[in-house]
């Protein structure tokens, strides 16, 4: 996927991967329990590199709260204690849900990409013919 070469008020700015941290953050830590800082550096997979030290551990907060993670502090290792996340079974259950809309958006970006595409042709098209037609007149 290309990136965005718009202004910062471009519609592609709004909410950049705010709705898809969520399911992100479920997956990951479904694979492998973690704590905050380590996943910045997993999301990256994901196309999620923006996000932020503090807004991750809001989403993560949130996701506690609404029952779809659990925590616990590690204390072993060096330096300071780190709040670790597992999914509990909600949170599985929410990924599931997660897969299923992913699948069914993606047909519909599919559609509308291929659609796109074919409208974006004519047009092309079309304008090189009446490019062509107008080659022999004068211009006024």
């Amino acid at each position: 996927m290309r990136p965005c070469t718009h202004e910062a008020g471009c519609c592609c700015h709004l909410d950049r991967g705010e709705p898809f941290l969520h399911p992100c953050l479920l997956l990951l830590l479904l694979r492998e329990p973690g704590h905050g800082y380590e996943l910045l550096d997993r999301l990256n997979n994901y196309g999620l590199s923006t996000v932020d030290t503090g807004g991750l551990y809001r989403h993560l907060r949130r996701l506690e709260k609404q029952g779809f993670l659990a925590s616990s502090w590690d204390t072993e290792g060096r330096g300071p204690a780190r709040r670790m996340y597992t999914v509990t079974s909600a949170g599985i259950a929410h990924l599931a849900q997660w897969v299923d809309i992913a699948r069914q958006q993606a047909r519909a970006l599919q559609e509308f990409a291929a659609d796109a595409e074919a409208a974006l042709k004519a047009l092309e098209s079309t304008e090189q013919d009446d490019h062509d037609s107008n080659k022999g007149e004068p211009h006024t």
